[in-house]
């Protein structure tokens, strides 16, 4: 079941905190249960003083299923479907909850890096391992001979498979460059998903066409005066012919 707002507020409300208190709530973790660790942080260059659990629990105790669907959670409408890894997704995260805190204001900054730090990097890593079940988007070459499809699988190579299976002959000259999860829904979402991008090269043919009628219609009319001039060119040179021979 998917991750409701109401419950994705909660978490973010306590992953906000310095010390969080963990899905148990009051009954969680206390400030006692933590150490503090100097860690280097890539988001602003420096180290920085982490709380880390002392018990080594991941996720501040909430499983990895609430990290992965957190980060797929649209807090308002307009955010790309995609996993919110890195500090400028979740500033548009923390916008949208907090509105009435100015975009670019150190408030908003603060929350986006920790929550970078607490979901974006673990999510990051676990959408890289290529472990998951989930939607994954299968990239065939690159540029207009290329082209990606999104497939299910219990495993990146999974989805690589059934794609290349299913779908390779249509990029009969090119192999698969990358494979990368996109969505934790279940199979059933690959027809929408893939539907997305069948829209878009259906978009893509109707500009071609369109630009073909162009070329056309510009063909044509060089053509008209490519005729009128030939024909003049000649006249002209029978005209003047027939001048000569009158001299």
């Amino acid at each position: 079941m998917a991750i409701t707002k109401k419950r994705a507020l909660q978490i973010i409300a306590d992953l906000l905190q310095k010390y969080p208190k963990g899905p148990r709530g009051r009954k969680g973790y206390k400030k006692e249960d933590y150490t503090v660790r100097h860690q280097y942080c890539d988001d602003v260059d420096a180290y920085r003083s982490l709380p880390q659990l002392t018990c080594g629990t991941k996720y501040f105790g909430y499983s990895e299923n609430d990290m992965l669907e957190l980060s797929m959670f649209k807090f308002e409408e307009g955010i790309a479907d995609e996993f919110c890894t890195d500090e400028w997704g979740w500033r548009v995260a923390i916008r949208a909850i907090y509105p009435e805190l100015n975009y670019n204001s150190k408030s908003i900054t603060s929350r986006a890096r920790r929550l970078q730090r607490r979901v974006g990097v673990p999510v990051k890593s676990l959408v890289h391992s290529g472990k998951l079940p989930g939607c994954y988007r299968v990239q065939f070459g690159w540029g207009s001979d290329g082209g990606c499809v999104v497939a299910y699988g219990n495993t990146a190579d999974d989805a690589q498979a059934v794609a290349e299976l299913m779908c390779g002959h249509a990029f009969p000259e090119e192999r698969i460059r990358s494979t990368k999860l996109v969505s934790m829904n279940s199979v059933a979402a690959v027809t929408k998903i893939n539907m997305n991008t069948v829209d878009s090269m259906e978009a893509d043919i109707q500009t071609q066409l369109k630009k073909i009628k162009d070329l056309r219609n510009r063909i044509e009319r060089t053509e008209a005066k490519q005729a009128v001039i030939r024909m003049f060119a000649t006249q002209q040179v029978g005209a003047m012919a027939l001048a000569l021979c009158e001299d």
